[in-house]
């Protein structure tokens, strides 16, 4: 077995360790293969992966940016390392990177939807829409980037649109609890508590675990008189997450 066919053998491991949430090992594994061919770009951006996951930050940025000095045309790296910035609130930074992953790939519809929300956190509205339109000119059932539509158009103001984008992302994906959870808020704000319930309950039909789902029912069902619902929601907060402060607040 030559070096590069023993990298690849740890590389493996990783790829196995990692779909079974073991991430140590998964780091161990793609560092052995890091050791045995220093050149494996895959194993610089796959632990880069694993270290995001973990909360290490610089770690992985420094994994992503080996892994494009490596292979100048890996884009999932720039797009990775770009999700980062983005995370760390350094947007601008994390738009150069999007940029270099769609002069790659033209046709990278998860940079154009990562760079329209890094345009969105810079108040750049328009830049953000356009971005969403062209990831669904890639793919028209791209149900994040309609979602990433209505929340833009929402937070100009422009409702209507909203909900119809919400809609969308709903028709492409009918267990798309993030859609229904928006569309339920923009109802409440509008509102329209009877639409808000209805989309919050479809939520937690999806998912009884999302606590602040119930928290918002909650709210809604207090302004509406229904304070045993009410409370019913708020016990459920607390029973998902005793830590939940507002809940017990609500409560009393």
């Amino acid at each position: 077995m030559n070096i590069n066919e023993e990298a690849k053998k740890y590389f493996d491991l990783g790829i196995e360790c990692y779909k079974n949430k073991d991430f140590e090992g998964a780091i161990s594994n793609f560092t052995k293969a890091i050791e045995l061919d220093p050149d494996y770009k895959e194993a610089y951006n796959n632990r880069g992966v694993i270290y995001e996951k973990l909360e290490k930050n610089e770690e992985a940025i420094k994994d992503y940016t080996k892994a494009v000095e490596i292979g100048p045309n890996f884009k999932e790296a720039y797009n990775n390392r770009g999700l980062i910035y983005e995370k760390l609130e350094k947007n601008e930074e994390a738009i150069e990177d999007f940029n270099e992953a769609i002069k790659i790939d033209p046709y990278y519809k998860e940079a154009y939807n990562n760079r329209g929300i890094s345009y969105g956190k810079l108040k750049k509205n328009e830049e953000a829409i356009e971005d969403f339109n062209e990831a669904i000119k890639i793919d028209s059932h791209y149900k994040e980037a309609y979602c990433n539509i209505g929340i833009t158009y929402d937070k100009i103001g422009k409702h209507k649109e909203a909900i119809k984008n919400y809609n969308k992302a709903i028709e492409i994906d009918p267990k798309y609890k993030e859609a229904y959870n928006n569309r339920g808020s923009l109802y409440d704000e509008l509102g329209k508590n009877e639409e808000a319930i209805k989309d919050y309950t479809k939520v937690i039909e999806i998912d009884p675990n999302y606590k602040k789902v119930y928290f918002n029912r909650g709210l809604v069902y207090s302004k509406i008189g229904k304070y045993e619902e009410a409370i019913n929601d708020f016990t459920e907060v607390i029973k998902i997450d005793p830590n939940f402060s507002k809940a017990y607040a609500n409560i009393g």
